[in-house]
């Protein structure tokens, strides 16, 4: 599974794919039909919320 960073207290990570550390790749992409499946909603959104749409702004 994939690794997400430490986030600092008070700080918002940035709009970002998570990478898996064994090949240095994210899997998102191969992935991407999870986003959406409730199973996986949660997971997808700590992991790769730039391919899943789920970034906000501001």
């Amino acid at each position: 599974l994939l690794t997400p960073r430490k986030i600092k207290k008070g700080t918002f990570p940035a709009c970002v794919d998570q990478v898996n550390r064994s090949t240095g790749r994210s899997e998102c992409a191969a992935n991407i039909g999870l986003c959406n499946n409730s199973a996986y909603q949660t997971i997808m959104r700590t992991q790769c919320p730039r391919t899943c749409g789920f970034c906000t702004s501001g």
